[in-house]
């Protein structure tokens, strides 16, 4: 089923905004998420779930600034994830180092330096665009496990099972990984 494209103006972040919220923003001419101008139907459907889940709980100025990731991301879906029956078709680390490739042709930025002064330090992150797809990346994956029983996960949020952490609260950890360890490393 083939999705239209995403509105700001039909979100509660666009219609509860103020006059002055709405004067200040960046690219305030565009307000579409142009969803519609993905080839590929099924990727369609996966981005317009998470499109529509971000407008809905973002802030207004963020989902705007948002629009120039998507249409960047939607470029490169085109280009490379034409066949694709869903992002997750492709591991993540793969689908990484292709996106950032097609950022660096483009000269834009694959990481950013972030000052951290509660560390003394300065750390490098990925990029806003980057960070992007990760998200959705990750929103897909939640998708489509929601219906897995958590113990049968490969990564657990251990607050969804019947034990209670023990754990920091300021700095709470709640994932288990069991990704990289492989079926043949288990013995039964």
């Amino acid at each position: 089923m083939m999705k239209g494209n995403i509105n700001l103006i039909s979100y509660d972040c666009y219609q509860q905004a103020t006059e002055k919220q709405l004067a200040g923003l960046k690219w305030k001419e565009n307000r579409v998420y142009y969803i519609s101008e993905i080839r590929n139907e099924k990727i369609q459907d996966e981005i317009y779930g998470y499109i529509d889940d971000r407008c809905r709980r973002l802030s207004l100025s963020t989902a705007v600034n948002d629009i120039y990731r998507f249409d960047l991301l939607k470029e490169f879906l085109n280009e490379k994830c034409t066949s694709c029956s869903s992002i997750t078709d492709k591991k993540w680390e793969e689908l990484e180092r292709s996106y950032k490739a097609f950022l660096y042709k483009k000269g834009l930025a694959l990481y950013v330096r972030r000052n951290r002064p509660d560390r003394r330090n300065v750390e490098q992150q990925n990029s806003a665009q980057v960070s992007f797809l990760k998200m959705y990346y990750e929103y897909v994956v939640k998708c489509k496990t929601a219906d897995i029983p958590e113990n049968e996960k490969d990564v657990w949020d251990m607050r969804k099972l019947d034990i209670v952490p023990r754990s920091n609260p300021i700095r709470g950890r709640y994932r288990l990984d069991f990704r990289e360890i492989g079926r043949e490393n288990l013995k039964r």
